[in-house]
């Protein structure tokens, strides 16, 4: 029998009741004790014994409701039971559904480096670095002793990030720029001041194609940061007298107007 087949009915107590009985007893004081006893003995003994034998037998479990668990489809404890064995056989045998795992399944202890990935937060060492495009505000203020023998290529420059402020005085010779590495784009306007190159450091060799525009040069450079021997620029005066000797340099244009 079920467990629900052991409830005591109305009809079970009627039938063994003392109510079931007549209004004055007349039998013996054992025959009365039995008439007040037949409702417990009868009924509530025999009821009780076979619940207990039903919830302690194996088909228990099945009998035993349960509000649904989330993520499970169970109604009663047997179901819940051999589907949760079934869930942990395959997270242990490798058949998690896809998808399966949210974060809200996660414990606390469970992070990105427990899984062998690296933390939110977390550091390399400049050798770890070695392919990408660094972020002018990653780039500290480089002198010439930082800097490897064509190390500074077009590759490891973001557009206009060679600033002034990232050039220490005199940093920039040529065995520290790979050829071809400084393009119009690398170079923010006015950041090639005459402080920031060292004598005959730009060749040609090291410069793209129309790299070096008028906006990228300060005013301030003379002729010996290109490589020049001499001044080579040739100057024009105007006045309305002869010039003096003092005036210019040979080459030089001098026109004479009156007024």
């Amino acid at each position: 029998m079920s467990i629900q087949e052991q409830k005591i009915t109305e009809a079970a107590i009627a039938a063994n009741g003392v109510q079931s009985r007549p209004d004055k007893l007349t039998g013996t004081a054992a025959q009365n004790k039995k008439v007040f006893d037949a409702l417990v003995t009868a009924v509530v003994r025999e009821k009780f014994n076979a619940l207990l034998d039903e919830l302690t037998g194996t088909a228990a479990a099945a009998q035993l409701g349960i509000t649904t668990i989330p993520g499970f489809s169970a109604g009663n404890v047997q179901t819940a039971l051999e589907q949760i064995v079934q869930a942990m056989q395959d997270v242990t045998q490798g058949s998690v559904t896809d998808g399966s795992i949210t974060l809200l399944k996660l414990a606390a202890e469970v992070t990105a480096v427990a899984l062998g990935g690296a933390a939110a937060i977390h550091t390399h060492g400049a050798g770890d670095i070695n392919s990408g495009v660094l972020d002018a505000a990653r780039i500290p203020v480089l002198d010439g002793t930082k800097l490897g023998t064509g190390s500074v290529g077009t590759a490891q420059l973001g557009a206009a990030v060679v600033t002034s402020e990232k050039l220490a005085a005199l940093s920039v010779l040529a065995t520290h720029i790979a050829q071809g590495a400084v393009t119009a784009q690398k170079i923010a306007p006015g950041a090639v001041t005459a402080d920031k190159i060292v004598a005959g450091a730009i060749i040609t060799a090291l410069l793209a194609p129309n790299a070096v525009t008028a906006e990228k040069l300060a005013n301030d450079i003379p002729y010996t940061k290109f490589g020049l021997s001499a001044d080579q620029v040739r100057h024009v005066y105007a006045g309305t007298t002869e010039p003096g000797a003092e005036l210019g340099s040979d080459g030089d244009i001098y026109l004479m107007y009156s007024e």
